[in-house]
């Protein structure tokens, strides 16, 4: 097993695919989980509004797995451990696109989070 640190940023862009196994629990997540994450994200947004450098946050540990590369030639990994976080940080970043998109005139920041976050073109 080879553990290495990273960011979310790495882990999300490039040519990857993750994928949850089935044998994995359900998305469970409720409100108290749900908040803690959304106070750590809201810290490190206002930190970086008042002109500090935002701390590192750590997110927790994500375990991956390689699976088989795609026909595409793509690397598909099998989310082991923190399905949960990144489940509920992709869905953020969906409601975070979809809003700019309801807005008008924010259809640039949509297409940013869309290409550089969920969608690997």
């Amino acid at each position: 097993m080879h553990a290495q640190e990273t960011t979310f940023k790495e882990l999300v862009q490039g040519e990857k695919q993750y994928q949850v196994p089935l044998y994995q629990r359900t998305y469970s997540w409720q409100r108290e989980q749900l908040q803690q994450l959304w106070d750590d994200v809201q810290e490190l947004v206002e930190e970086q509004l008042e002109g500090r450098a935002p701390a590192a946050h750590f997110l927790g540990s994500v375990v991956l797995a390689p699976g088989r590369i795609t026909a595409g030639g793509m690397q598909r990994w099998l989310v082991v451990d923190g399905q949960q976080r990144l489940t509920t940080l992709m869905l953020a970043f969906t409601a975070l696109r979809d809003r700019h998109r309801e807005r008008g005139g924010a259809e640039r920041q949509a297409d940013r989070i869309h290409d550089l976050v969920l969608v690997n073109k």
